[in-house]
């Protein structure tokens, strides 16, 4: 199957409204992991949202999302 590259979007996050602190310790899983970008594809089937939509969306996810660290309070 042949793709076809039409466009590519660096989205920044929307700006934080809340009052948690901007900056997370890292933990030791952090620390092992490699530093690199991860590039991700995301295809919809239509009735598609538009491109605005779209980008909002995933402007808020690293917002709402919760931070990858192991939870010790089970």
């Amino acid at each position: 199957m042949a793709v076809e590259l039409i466009r590519t979007t660096i989205i920044k996050p929307t700006p934080s409204t809340s009052t948690e602190p901007k900056l997370v310790p890292l933990t030791l899983f952090d620390r092992a992991a490699f530093d690199l970008h991860v590039a991700s594809l995301y295809a919809f089937l239509p009735p598609n949202p538009s491109n605005d939509s779209l980008k909002l969306g995933l402007s808020r996810i690293p917002l709402t999302s919760p931070p990858c660290r192991p939870h010790h309070n089970r």
